[in-house]
């Protein structure tokens, strides 16, 4: 995944635990995730460039 924003996390625990069930073991985001207690909980491997507390917004 990519976002090229550092302002705001991409994917989180929720993203996670769907990739998870659909068969996804791991996944790399060019960008932040957040819950990283929920990531490590479901197990799903993850790589991204950091952490952050604060969800995307969206701009419909």
């Amino acid at each position: 995944m990519e976002s090229g924003d550092l302002d705001c996390a991409l994917a989180g625990g929720n993203v996670c635990a769907v990739a998870r069930r659909r068969g996804i073991t791991a996944f790399v985001a060019d960008g932040l995730i957040r819950d990283l207690a929920e990531v490590r909980e479901v197990r799903s491997g993850c790589a991204a460039a950091g952490s952050r507390p604060t969800r995307a917004t969206r701009s419909d």
